[in-house]
């Protein structure tokens, strides 16, 4: 059996951002690369999908409505697979940031908004292939 390339996904994102035509914009640019993709707007969706089906990348805004990004990371480094892949987007400066990011929820990658859709493509396909 023959498989439809187009039908075969290179494995599945969650994406977590408030801004809903980022959130789209961003689907739709990661679907069309052959990419999965489920989106939240809040942290206890993200967690809710998380709980139906770890993802192996989350991208994930620290800025939202109720409990904030840091707070989906810390519950998903506690609750579920400690090895997902993380790439945090957000508008927040970058120096105060980063830092604490890194050292304290050990993640991959950070991009401050705005950024380049082309440069978060090369982040998610430099993560999730280099496995």
């Amino acid at each position: 059996m023959k498989l439809n390339k187009q039908n075969v996904s290179k494995g599945y994102i969650l994406l977590v951002d408030d801004e809903e035509s980022l959130r789209i914009t961003y689907a739709e640019f990661l679907r069309a690369d052959g990419w999965n993709v489920k989106t939240a707007s809040n942290a206890e969706e993200a967690l809710e999908l998380m709980g139906e089906k770890a993802p192996d990348l989350l991208i994930c805004d620290l800025i939202l409505p109720g409990n904030n990004g840091d707070y989906i990371i810390s519950e998903m480094r506690r609750n579920f697979d400690s090895n997902i892949k993380i790439i945090v987007i957000t508008g927040l400066p970058e120096d105060k940031s980063e830092k604490m990011l890194f050292e304290k929820f050990s993640i991959n990658e950070y991009h401050p908004k705005p950024f380049n859709k082309n440069e978060l493509l090369k982040s998610v396909n430099r993560l999730l292939n280099s496995n």
